[in-house]
């Protein structure tokens, strides 16, 4: 069995564009698996390619492909689907869609078959139904890029992501994510609140839950009643 790991990572933003605000996810895609596409037109960093999407929420890519996608793993972390929110998808910027598939360990889709485009708000609003968890906005004020003064370049979004099935209801509990793939380029371009052509810009994926659910407790008893029915015709027939 897999060590679990009682480990739970503050996602800092570590740029010096960026406020020194934190996000809580217990471990974030840290492992660049595949990419298709070209990236660079709309990319910020010196750091490598790998860097920029795995470690700082301050420095993103963004393409000018119609398609360009970016898979992840969490290494040696074991993440699985859980109660409620699943994986934080943080972005640069509002007003665009970014798409989603998110595959088991044994390389099967578990978001929808055809997996999900999500949508960034063009106000940046921090509603519950929007898929920005709240906690992203202490007193109002969103997370952003800087330029070394107190304006705000990009409001820096993070989407709450509850795996799903074709049907739309909530996966079971305690299946492990292997990878997740994030689509990004001008097939999924919008417009921000001023009107502007607004491109997807990937920064950083997180995962929520790093063990498993508990068993409900009836389940657990039934379980073990059956274990003492084995051990006792075990006995039995000794």
């Amino acid at each position: 069995m897999k060590k679990q790991l009682f480990l739970s990572i503050l996602l800092a933003t570590l740029s010096t564009l960026t406020q020194a605000t934190t996000v809580h996810v217990s471990a974030k895609a840290n492992q660049v698996l595949a990419t298709n596409g070209t990236f660079g037109s709309f990319t910020t960093g010196t750091q490598a390619f790998n860097n920029r999407v795995t470690r700082d929420v301050g420095t993103y890519v963004g393409s000018n492909d119609a398609v360009a996608s970016i898979d992840l793993g969490f290494d040696s972390t074991s993440v699985y689907s859980g109660n409620g929110a699943d994986l934080v998808i943080f972005t640069v910027g509002n007003g665009y869609n970014f798409g989603l598939q998110v595959f088991d360990t044994n390389n099967n889709q578990i978001l929808g078959s055809n997996g999900f485009n999500f949508s960034v708000p063009a106000d940046g609003s921090s509603t519950a139904t929007d898929g920005i968890p709240t906690e992203q906005y202490p007193n109002g004020t969103p997370l952003c890029l800087t330029n070394g003064s107190n304006s705000c370049i990009a409001a820096i979004s993070a989407t709450a992501v509850n795996l799903t099935n074709d049907t739309g209801n909530s996966i079971a509990n305690n299946i492990e994510i292997g990878k997740i793939r994030v689509f990004i380029g001008s097939n999924y371009n919008g417009q921000d609140a001023n009107g502007n052509t607004a491109t997807p810009l990937f920064s950083l994926a997180g995962a929520l839950h790093i063990t498993t659910v508990p068993l409900p407790l009836p389940i657990i008893l039934f379980s073990s009643g059956l274990a003492l029915l084995g051990w006792a015709g075990r006995k039995k027939t000794a």
